[in-house]
C-alpha cells in the first residue's frame, strides 16, 4: 500500500474488529486501573476485561499489519518513555457513557500521539474521528455503557480513597484488539528501543 492512500477493505488481514495503538500503562498503576474497574463491575453488569490503556489510534481495523508494526516500532525506539498525570474521573455521554480517569496531555505524550497518528491514518479503516490530533482527549477507560448514580457513587468513593493523583509510566505500546470477552494485545513495542 502507498503512503498517502486510504486503507481498503480487502487489503485487510482478518475479519473487521475495533482495533487500536495504545499506551501500556506501568504494572502499578494498571493495576490501580484494575482495581477501580473492578469496583465498576460489582456495582454493574459489565463484564469486558479491559486492559488499562491510552488509546493513541482507534480504527475499525487496519491493512497492511506488517508495515504498521514495524513503523510503529520504529517510532517507539526514537521516542523516550515518559510520565503522565491522571486523576480524578471524567465522563463521554453518549448512548454508551464512558468513565474514565483523565490524563494530562502533556507535550511528550502529544508527540507520541501524532507520531503514532501519522503511521496509521493511512493503514486504517473506519478511523474513529475522537482519536484525531486535534479532538484526542487522553484517558483511561474504566467503564463503559448504562450508568446509575448508585454505581457512579460506589466508583466515585472508590476513586477518592485511592488518591487523587498518579504518576504513571508509559514505556510500552501495543495494538490492541477489542474483542466480545475483553481486549486482547496483538504486538507491543517498547519506548526507547
Amino acid at each position: 500500500m502507498s503512503a498517502g492512500k486510504p486503507a481498503r477493505r480487502e487489503d485487510l488481514v482478518g475479519p473487521p474488529a475495533m482495533m487500536g495503538i495504545v499506551a501500556l500503562l506501568d504494572t502499578q498503576h494498571e493495576q490501580q486501573a484494575r482495581f477501580l474497574q473492578r469496583a465498576w463491575r460489582r456495582a454493574s453488569e459489565d463484564e469486558l476485561d479491559r486492559i488499562p490503556h491510552i488509546s493513541l489510534h482507534v480504527a475499525e481495523s487496519y491493512a497492511d499489519a506488517d508495515g504498521l508494526r514495524e513503523a510503529v516500532r520504529s517510532l517507539a525506539a526514537e521516542i523516550a518513555p515518559m510520565q503522565v498525570r491522571c486523576g480524578g474521573l471524567g465522563f463521554f455521554t453518549s448512548v454508551a457513557p464512558v468513565v474514565y480517569v483523565p490524563v494530562v496531555r502533556a507535550q511528550p505524550l502529544s508527540t507520541l500521539h501524532g507520531a503514532v497518528w501519522d503511521v496509521a491514518k493511512d493503514r486504517a479503516l473506519q478511523p474513529i474521528p475522537h482519536y484525531a490530533p486535534d479532538s484526542w482527549l487522553p484517558h483511561i477507560t474504566l467503564a463503559e455503557g448504562e450508568l446509575h448514580s448508585d454505581q457512579l457513587a460506589t466508583l466515585m468513593d472508590t476513586a477518592q480513597a485511592r488518591g487523587p493523583q498518579w504518576q504513571a509510566t508509559l514505556s510500552e505500546v501495543a495494538l490492541m484488539v477489542r474483542e466480545p470477552e475483553g481486549h486482547r494485545i496483538v504486538w507491543t513495542a517498547p519506548l526507547g528501543g
